[in-house]
């Protein structure tokens, strides 16, 4: 199945026999030419008008460790943002963890949109297709809208 790593917890749990192996899909005939997206499953930030702004920068700092990525990971079956040694990859994680050591992973497509509301913008589209309330011409012709529009 076509999932992302933080789906391997909930399979496990449904189907406890299952070897899960998470796979990039070939887009061409020539293995050279395979990427396989991944994005960061964790993303932390501070409100720059925060009165406890020393507090949340040590805090942020302990998330970017090992220490604080570590049990966020293993519980998501992800790997952690910031690669380091004393993380265990997960076996149906290890060609993910290859392919970022090796240069062939790329970011998921809604990683560097100039706004979140693209992909707000984007669900919209998605729903509305299947809905009929839409057309094909027309989803991506607001999607080009709301990109012009925010970048």
């Amino acid at each position: 199945m076509a999932q992302v790593a933080s789906a391997l917890t909930a399979l496990r749990a449904a189907a406890p026999d299952l070897d899960p192996r998470i796979a990039a899909l070939p887009a061409t005939d020539d293995p050279e030419e395979t990427r396989m997206p991944g994005a960061v499953s964790a993303a932390y930030g501070l409100n720059a008008a925060s009165p406890h702004r020393e507090a949340a920068l040590r805090f942020i700092d302990f998330l970017g460790s090992g220490e604080g990525q570590n049990p966020y990971s293993r519980s998501g079956a992800t790997l952690p943002a910031i690669p380091h040694a004393s993380f265990a990859v997960d076996p149906a994680a290890e060609e993910v963890a290859e392919r970022q050591e090796a240069g062939t992973s790329v970011p998921f497509m809604d990683q560097r949109r100039p706004s979140s509301e693209i992909q707000q913008t984007h669900f919209a589209r998605i729903e509305s297709l299947f809905a009929g309330t839409t057309s094909v011409d027309e989803a991506p012709a607001a999607l080009d809208r709301a990109y012009q529009e925010r970048n």
